[in-house]
């Protein structure tokens, strides 16, 4: 039996990816609202269909420095928990932060970077795929960069040795 080829293995890997992947799942680059990444790096997905915005307005009291923000100050909870220091993560080819300072806290970027480590497809070209991360203190202003870039910047060399791995580099 010959082995398969490289195309043929991302065929495969992508289909199983579709198969587990939901509307809500970060691998799913269609997915509109994956999951929450606290300051202490913990990934909170959301259940079911239910957007950041309702997940917000519903938790935002757990939170006391993101409830501080929407009691005293009158700040929306979504925009809230991004003033503190969380993540708004849409898929693995989008994230919403305050500011990319966010992302250089430790805990945070390495949950970020493993979710994009268990999301990459084997063949990826890893300096033509893009992450957005959308700023939204500057208005929602959006910078891109490579996975490549993304990886380099923020993950650990544990991560970062994973993801190229992973990619069959």
């Amino acid at each position: 039996m010959l082995d398969p080829t490289p195309q043929k293995l991302a065929f495969r890997y992508q289909q199983m990816l579709d198969k587990r992947a939901s509307s809500s799942s970060a691998c799913n680059p269609n997915s509109l609202a994956f999951a929450w990444v606290s300051p202490s790096g913990r990934l909170i997905e959301l259940p079911g269909m239910q957007t950041h915005t309702v997940w917000a307005t519903t938790n935002f009291s757990k939170y006391p420095p993101v409830k501080r923000l929407v009691e005293d100050k009158d700040v929306d909870p979504s925009e809230a928990f991004l003033k503190t220091g969380w993540v708004r993560f849409v898929n693995a080819r989008h994230l919403d932060v305050w500011s990319l300072r966010t992302l250089n806290s430790r805990k945070t970027a390495d949950t970020v970077c493993q979710v994009l480590v268990d999301c990459v497809v084997p063949g990826t070209d890893p300096e033509a795929a893009l992450v957005w991360i959308s700023l939204v203190k500057s208005g929602g202003s959006a910078t891109k960069m490579s996975l490549a870039e993304f990886m380099a910047k923020y993950a650990s060399p544990k991560l970062e040795a994973a993801f190229y791995a992973r990619l069959g580099v």
